[in-house]
């Protein structure tokens, strides 16, 4: 048995490139290829084996892996089947996926209309307003919106404006601000643009994502897949200046713009809403 060292080994990539090239038939620039490399290369991460000693428990102790979302379980499960399916073919090796037990599969969370965004954005209470621009054409994640200050807002030499966002740990990011929206934050002032209640400085995330789904009818999360599904199409399919403007991992983007497309019988197709 042989440990892997680093994240990947040269035979784990050779083995990819070769695979997306046979068998999916995507371009390794795409944003579907990068998706799926990242998967593959994650469980080499964690096996830290060659590809040709994994073997089924292999497989199943990464499907199994603690806090895992069932979505990306049943994604990683169908992707491997892909990989190691083209390695079985072409390599003739022994496919360990058929000992593998099914994923169970999650419902699939659609994002956004453009109705349900313009719902939001006529929502008669201006607080809503806000919350729903700062989600669906911004991409900021409830907390960030509970936690946003009037002092984060910029102005930039050009006389555009920007919104200095506090995301998760110490991580700060820029994202342009339209003029609407930053003329609303400054009437409220410094301090919390959304202030709590009963003693609370700032609202709660719970209550972000209440306001939200009351002035839309769908989830924070749902707004922040359809701004990543437009930002990764307007950014020609480049995932990594969607990561950026996001705050948060090239995978995670990927996976936010995942779409399922359901075809006769059930089956589903997984493909990345990259605008090709």
């Amino acid at each position: 048995m042989t440990r892997v060292s680093g994240h990947c080994s040269p035979l784990w990539r050779s083995w990819i490139g070769n695979w997306l090239a046979d068998s999916i038939g995507l371009r390794y620039a795409s944003a579907e290829s990068a998706y799926y490399s990242s998967r593959v290369m994650a469980f080499a991460a964690y096996v830290r084996l060659d590809p040709d000693e994994v073997t089924p428990e292999d497989v199943s102790a990464w499907l199994g892996r603690k806090h895992a979302p069932a979505g990306s379980v049943y994604d990683d499960r169908r992707i491997l089947e892909s990989f190691f399916g083209w390695v079985a073919d072409t390599m003739l090796r022994d496919d360990p996926m058929p000992f593998v037990p099914e994923a169970r599969r999650e419902r699939f969370r659609p994002a956004a209309s453009e109705d349900d965004m313009e719902h939001g954005r006529a929502h008669w209470d201006v607080r809503s307003r806000m919350m729903v621009v700062l989600a669906g054409d911004m991409g900021l994640r409830r907390g960030e919106i509970a936690r946003l200050r009037g002092e984060d807002l910029i102005r930039f030499d050009d006389g555009g404006w920007g919104l200095r966002i506090h995301g998760e740990g110490p991580r700060e990011r820029i994202v342009p601000a339209d003029e609407p929206l930053a003329h609303a934050i400054l009437v409220r002032g410094v301090g919390f643009t959304f202030p709590g209640e009963r003693g609370r400085a700032h609202v709660c995330e719970d209550t972000v994502n209440r306001i939200i789904h009351e002035a839309t009818g769908c989830s924070p999360t749902a707004l922040r897949r359809r701004f990543a599904q437009i930002s990764l199409s307007q950014a020609g399919g480049n995932p990594y200046a969607v990561a950026e403007l996001m705050g948060q991992s090239v995978e995670s983007v990927l996976s936010l713009a995942l779409v399922r497309d359901i075809h006769e019988g059930g089956a589903a197709v997984v493909r990345v809403a990259s605008g090709h």
